[in-house]
């Protein structure tokens, strides 16, 4: 039963999770070519230079969006409070329109609970293969060229760091790909099926704001804004992702599956 109510929090979430994951890996969703500025392109040069790598820290990621469908709540919102520390691994806490929930990430198992009253259980799936998450400034730098249009918009102080302003827009054809696959070598079934959500987003517009530090190049934060026009039964919605990162190297505790409640993350 735990795993049936929680499988549904992790769908719900599943968005601000994987920008913090994906992004602190460097591993984006989707790729493509860029038309940078010069200006752009030698700035994320030169942070990739600086070899910046941050293995214990914090991000927190948020979202929300309104009503896609009629039978949707009128708004969404979630948030997920993430806790990395290199040789331990990551504590991922959410809340959202859908209720809480909270991961426990080791590189050889996963646990997960409801709320910090509940004890630890084994992820459906879990096992060995996860890669506890680093930020790296060349990564940073090779995820932010896939965007079209990057320009740098001037300097800019980002939660007491100075930074350097770029934004850009993302090509939603190749996200389109990136979720459903090469649209030709589906049936018509499933042409069918997901025709009216990807010809949605293939309307829409996502644009990205980011910062990135002038003394290590690294990516401070970022906020993605999504809107997308009303399509057959879908509504006009629009989305809206942000993530920030913080306390670099500082001093963080993340629970171990014996503890048993309370909050043991510190920084």
């Amino acid at each position: 039963m735990f795993r049936n109510r929680t499988s549904k929090r992790i769908a719900l979430m599943a968005g601000s999770c994987l920008v913090v994951f994906a992004i602190a890996v460097g591993a984006w969703l989707f790729g493509a070519g860029f038309t940078s500025t010069v200006d752009a392109h030698a700035l994320l040069q030169e942070a990739a230079k600086k070899n910046t790598v941050i293995k214990t820290y914090q991000a927190v990621a948020t979202m929300s969006h309104t009503a896609q469908s009629p039978e949707d709540p009128a708004e969404y919102f979630g948030e997920a409070t993430t806790f990395v520390v290199e040789g331990q691994g990551a504590y991922v806490v959410t809340s959202s329109t859908g209720g809480t929930a909270e991961y426990l990430l080791f590189e050889d198992k996963q646990y997960e609970r409801e709320s910090s009253d509940d004890e630890w259980e084994e992820m459906h799936g879990s096992g060995a293969g996860y890669e506890i998450p680093s930020l790296d400034s060349a990564k940073h730098a090779a995820l932010i060229e896939t965007l079209d249009d990057l320009e740098v918009v001037g300097d800019e102080m980002f939660n007491g760091v100075l930074t350097q302003k770029l934004v850009g827009k993302y090509d939603l054809t190749l996200r389109a790909e990136a979720i459903w696959g090469d649209y030709d070598d589906l049936d018509a079934d499933m042409k069918e099926g997901i025709d009216p959500h990807r010809n949605q987003m293939l309307a829409g517009t996502e644009r990205f704001v980011g910062w990135v530090g002038k003394e290590d190049g690294l990516l401070y934060g970022y906020t993605i804004y999504g809107t997308y026009p009303a399509h057959g039964d879908l509504l006009a919605f629009t989305d809206q992702k942000s993530v920030t990162f913080s306390n670099f190297n500082g001093d963080i505790t993340i629970p171990s599956i014996d503890d048993g409640g309370g909050d043991d993350s510190s920084g």
